[in-house]
């Protein structure tokens, strides 16, 4: 093997071993951690997550629906525009209320409530909680404050979530309570952003593998020469 395509090979190796330390990085970054949580107060779940950077604990609620027609009104609905002049925004139907309290090491416990639905799947609706409290009963601050909410530190960390209070209309039911990860399609922190293109990991094989078999064909025809 020549002295430059020992150098190509190196360079190669070397150029695979950065682009799998940052894909592994991408993907924890995009892990998303999910619990099934019964609403009855008291009830805790407790969330084991590893984070790449310091990030903000940002979650949601899956409610399990019977069909795509069951449009659940007592989980509410997001149809009201922001009134920005008064700084406030107003929900006709807020849904029913679910607070929960979140507890990391070292933080003060810091209370989240449910946000009206505002997605769903053939199987589910979704209800972000946010740190961010009513100003009154289906009423909130707009833009919302989310720096307000606990900071998950890079490493491993434990959250406990536990139920403080929930509404009659779904005391009860098991949810699905879903820790949201800091790299995703639709939201990305901005200090993980760098990752977003660990979502092309398979364009990125292809290229290092289409890049070895020509290396590979140099080799073989530098020793036929």
């Amino acid at each position: 093997m020549s002295r430059s395509h020992r150098r190509s090979w190196i360079v190669w190796t070397a150029v695979s071993a950065v682009l799998a330390v940052y894909c592994a990085a991408g993907f924890l970054a995009s892990m998303e951690v999910s619990a099934d949580l019964k609403l009855e107060p008291g009830r805790k779940a407790e969330l084991s997550l590893l984070s790449v950077t310091s990030r903000p604990l940002s979650m949601e609620v899956w409610f399990q629906r019977k069909n795509a027609q069951d449009r659940r009104p007592e989980l509410g609905s997001w149809v009201t525009a922001p009134d920005n002049l008064s700084g406030l925004m107003k929900f006709e139907n807020p849904g029913a209320a679910l607070r929960v309290v979140a507890s990391l090491p070292g933080q003060s416990p810091k209370a989240y409530e449910a946000m009206p639905t505002e997605g769903y799947s053939s199987q589910e609706m979704v209800r972000r909680l946010t740190s961010d409290l009513a100003v009154q009963a289906g009423t909130r601050r707009w833009p919302p404050n989310w720096r307000d909410s606990p900071t998950l530190q890079a490493g491993f960390a434990k959250v406990t979530i536990q139920i403080s209070h929930v509404d009659p209309e779904i005391a009860g039911e098991t949810i699905r309570l879903v820790v949201l990860p800091a790299l995703g399609f639709k939201v990305v922190q901005d200090n993980v952003s760098w990752l977003w293109f660990c979502f092309a990991w398979p364009l990125l094989a292809v290229v290092q593998a289409v890049w070895a078999v020509v290396l590979i064909f140099r080799g073989k025809r530098a020793k036929s020469s």
